[in-house]
């Protein structure tokens, strides 16, 4: 055999082995069941190795796609749009939001909240409505808060604005907020009708507290300069005295007929434990 005839057959295992390695490393297509040809069909060409890449990349854009959509699809509105600003990922919990800070504070009041946010404390010394109301109107707007309570702390003050108070009370009850009232220290006059006012069961004096009415001063909506001045304002005073005297009744075990005459030309002092005595207080804080 010539050194050429060995060269040639040489060359040609060497092919061989190639084109076996080649087909080693590239994997052939794997078709569905379905994608299978007829055996009627002329045999299907070999998939080049640019078409199995593009169809694991179609594979892997879709796997993402569905992925991405069902992350996004929110458990409680089953909406995808905006999902995230309700919601955190992964465990899709209810985001908190905070307190709206376009809505203003209430001004002047030395006020508290708890911190499950059901429970909102206001420090009333001095007898003012605006305060109060703007207290009130964050109570309604908040969404957690359930009870106000008035810490009253007062000598008193305008019976107008008491009477404001009281009627600020009596509405937001109405909306089915519970108004707690507590006296720790003393609350007189203009402080102790409003005291009177909380929610039943839920006005409380500690024992060695003080609780104070009297009798009106003076009235006048403007200067008296004739004889019959005096008698005129004393009408008045008299009418404002019934008034708050019909009000504590329908608030106490007393009757109005009593309230007069624990008041008249003295005032009247009891402690948190008296208070309970008369109706005027459901027990201790």
């Amino acid at each position: 055999m010539s050194i050429f005839s060995i060269f040639k057959k040489g060359v040609r295992h060497i092919w061989i082995l190639a084109i076996i390695c080649l087909m080693l490393l590239v994997p052939l297509p794997v078709m569905a069941e379905s994608e299978k040809a007829p055996e009627s069909a002329p045999p299907l060409k070999k998939a080049h190795t640019c078409d199995i890449d593009k169809k694991i990349d179609a594979k892997i854009t879709g796997f993402k796609k569905a992925i991405e959509e069902t992350l996004s699809i929110c458990p409680t509105t089953k909406m995808d749009d905006g999902c995230l600003s309700c919601h955190t990922a992964p465990d899709w919990s209810l985001i908190e939001k905070a307190i709206n800070i376009n809505r203003k504070f209430p001004i002047g009041p030395t006020m508290t909240v708890s911190k499950d946010g059901k429970i909102a404390t206001i420090l009333i010394t001095g007898i003012v409505s605006a305060e109060v109301e703007s207290f009130f109107e964050y109570s309604d707007w908040h969404p957690d808060i359930e009870k106000a309570v008035f810490e009253i702390h007062s000598p008193g003050g305008s019976l107008f604005e008491a009477w404001r108070i009281i009627g600020l009370m009596e509405y937001y009850k109405s909306r089915g907020l519970i108004i707690e009232t507590r006296v720790h220290g003393f609350a007189a006059s203009a402080g102790f009708i409003i005291f009177v006012n909380g929610t039943k069961d839920h006005r409380f004096a500690s024992k060695t507290a003080e609780l104070m009415w009297h009798e009106l001063y003076s009235f006048s909506f403007f200067k008296v300069d004739r004889p019959s001045g005096l008698e005129d304002e004393a009408k008045v005073l008299r009418h404002l005295q019934n008034t708050a005297s019909k009000y504590l009744a329908e608030r106490s075990t007393l009757t109005i007929k009593q309230w007069d005459e624990k008041v008249h030309k003295k005032d009247f002092w009891i402690s948190g434990d008296q208070a309970v005595q008369y109706g005027l207080s459901d027990g201790t804080p």
